[in-house]
């Protein structure tokens, strides 16, 4: 499924690569000189601001997130995975 990411699909998805990576927000707000609060309100409010993605690719330094951002901002449909579907043989 193709659709157009929303600011919601890339928080979840970059808390989701944090974990991943075993990365506390903590640990990020620091890194990237950011307030812990503002990691915490980006959760909160499903929102990652603008000028504050390029910030969190490059700290994530992760190609799927940063193809995520780049089709974000020139508006492109990504491949959406659908975890709930079940493969049948």
């Amino acid at each position: 499924m193709e659709r157009v990411l929303t600011k919601a699909d890339l928080v979840n998805s970059f808390f989701n690569k944090l974990k991943q990576k075993n990365i506390s927000a903590k640990e990020a707000a620091k890194a990237m000189y950011l307030a812990q609060s503002t990691l915490s309100m980006w959760k909160e409010k499903e929102a990652i601001p603008d000028q504050q993605l390029a910030n969190a690719a490059k700290f994530l330094k992760d190609n799927e997130f940063s193809v995520q951002v780049s089709n974000y901002f020139f508006g492109l449909p990504a491949v959406i995975e659908d975890k709930t579907l079940k493969n049948d043989p």
